[in-house]
């Protein structure tokens, strides 16, 4: 058993608090039989111990949710993807450190700010459409150019997921994937393509007659051929052709790195066969949609030659000859496998203020509640507080933001107090410093537990000094725990000599120490209450 003076830092004004109540309202019973105290005793310890284990497993309950909001804040701040939150408007709430990146912006100077000032001029209508009418789609998306803090214009592809909460105006969730790379082969083959052209017809044009024996267009043709050959071997992602019929005609280094296929063993086969392509939708719609649009993209699995699926994004370009009959088909492939593991566990852990059953909060240095889960929402009515969800703002919140900008501590931890009930709370500051979460932890009956536990230790110490007999409580080796003063004076010892020893120095005889053994610990007649006779010796050695 615990020594009741033993007691963490924030226990040890609760015990002093139920010690006064004890001294104001005196308990002890009177003319208790040793029975009747040592049954006392034991329901007393009973309380305490089933206390104790409340109590812990609130802090471990607590300390849980703690590494799950800082397990959430590193994995949101530090995915490969970019995240915003928008209001109805496009202006940026709220922002990842990979989205500031992105934009070459500090992330403290993004709120407030509309995103569409980050689109080239051409781009810009178009997202505007796609974030028009949220009541009408729950997500759209779509390929824009941004251009950056630098300058700097990079292909983004923008997954726009609206967010609906009861009470709350519409928000959007904006994810940012770079596909700058995974487009660039395209426009470079496009951009060959057309210089290639040009030559050519340049060349036709200049000579009326006798073409082939006064230019070698032919060789020409075929040197850019090789470089632009050359170049899509270099590439990482997989880049196919494909015939009208969806056999593959060319097949680079990239996809016979990232599908185990050499480029003869995959020359002449059905793509979709040889991949085992699991498409977003039916075939047919996706080749309806290129013919249409002349070209397609979308996320598909292909299996690889070892079995192993991945998720790509892939990118499909119709080509025609002059008369708009289809030549081929441009397959770009990029494995976004890793990636959407990643966004797979940033939404799991992105509910987590959501489904959270404890208020978790989103503040701005003057005090204003940017977000508020519905935790906190239900806890602020519940409890009828006038000023609603503000009333869990820290009083000292300005001065806790100035002290992490000179270098102070960027977590605070500390108890809250609202009519009716205590939190704990943990105030947390992210490095761009333009927002502080606050993570609350009703604690009301975990202290309510603890000044129970308090008084019940207070109580236990109170009566097991005012018991007349000697009593002494020991472990199951028979070493001694506690001792109170009345089984001081009995034996003459302190209980600092006693404590810790074994009791055999306290029998008369070995024989007397071994027999009380037998008796109260090797034998179930400890199950009852007993009383026997034994000799005892006390410190001065006399026997009594």
């Amino acid at each position: 058993m615990k020594n009741p003076t033993d007691l963490p830092p924030d226990l040890k004004d609760l015990r002093r608090r139920a010690e006064a109540l004890l001294e104001a309202e005196p308990v002890l019973p009177e003319g208790l039989s040793p029975a009747e105290t040592a049954r006392l005793i034991h329901e007393l310890r009973v309380r305490q111990i089933e206390l104790e284990i409340q109590n812990e497993e609130l802090r471990r309950s607590q300390a849980f949710l703690e590494e799950s909001r800082r397990r959430y804040a590193e994995l949101y701040d530090f995915a490969p993807l970019g995240y915003l939150i928008l209001d109805e408007q496009g202006r940026i709430g709220e922002a990842n450190l990979t989205a500031a990146a992105f934009l070459g912006v500090e992330r403290s100077n993004l709120l407030n700010c509309p995103f569409v000032m980050f689109l080239v001029d051409e781009d810009r209508q178009a997202f505007l459409d796609l974030l028009d009418n949220p009541s009408q789609q729950q997500q759209g998306r779509g390929e824009f150019r941004l251009k950056d803090g630098n300058g700097d214009v990079r292909v983004m592809l923008l997954d726009l997921l609206f967010l609906k909460e009861v009470g709350r105006p519409d928000r959007g969730l904006l994810a940012m994937t770079d596909i700058t790379e995974l487009t660039r082969p395209q426009e470079e083959l496009r951009l060959h393509q057309q210089d290639l052209e040009m030559q050519v017809n340049e060349q036709f044009r200049m000579a009326p007659d006798n073409l082939q024996a006064r230019f070698p267009v032919a060789p020409l043709a075929e040197e850019m051929l090789k470089r632009q050959t050359e170049l899509l071997d270099l590439a990482h992602d997989a880049i196919l052709v494909l015939d009208p019929s969806g056999r593959i005609t060319y097949w680079n280094q990239g996809a016979a790195h990232l599908y185990g296929w050499t480029k003869a063993e995959a020359l002449g086969q059905v793509s979709h066969q040889l991949l085992q392509t699991k498409f977003p939708q039916p075939r047919v719609e996706i080749e309806r949609h290129l013919v249409e649009h002349d070209f397609w993209e979308g996320e598909i699995i292909h299996t690889t030659r070892q079995g192993r699926q991945l998720v790509m994004h892939s990118h499909w370009s119709l080509q025609r000859d002059e008369q708009g009959q289809v030549m081929a088909v441009l397959e770009i492939c990029r494995d976004i496998t890793a990636q959407k593991e990643i966004e797979k566990e940033i939404q799991r852990m992105a509910s987590f203020p959501l489904l959270n059953p404890n208020p978790v909060l989103e503040l701005a240095e003057n005090g204003q509640v940017l977000y508020a889960n519905p935790a906190a929402r239900r806890a602020a009515g519940d409890l009828k507080l006038p000023e609603g969800v503000k009333a869990f703002v820290p009083a000292d919140l300005q001065e806790r933001f100035a002290a992490v900008r000179q270098g102070g501590p960027r977590e605070y931890a500390f108890d809250l107090a609202v009519p009716d009930r205590l939190y704990t709370a943990s105030l947390y500051f992210p490095h761009d410093l333009a927002t502080a979460r606050l993570y609350l932890m009703d604690i009301t009956e975990r202290k309510k537990a603890e000044e129970a536990l308090a008084r019940s230790r207070a109580e236990f110490a109170a009566i097991f000094a005012a018991i007349s007999d000697g009593v002494i409580f020991a472990d199951p080796e028979r070493r001694i725990l506690l001792v109170n003063p009345a089984a001081e004076a009995m034996f003459g010892y302190t209980a600092e000599e006693m404590r810790g020893r074994t009791t055999e120095f306290l029998y008369a005889s070995r024989e007397d120490f071994e027999e009380q053994g037998r008796r109260r610990f090797h034998s179930r007649a400890h199950e009852q209450l007993q009383v026997y006779e034994i000799a005892y010796r006390r410190k001065d050695g006399t026997i009594f």
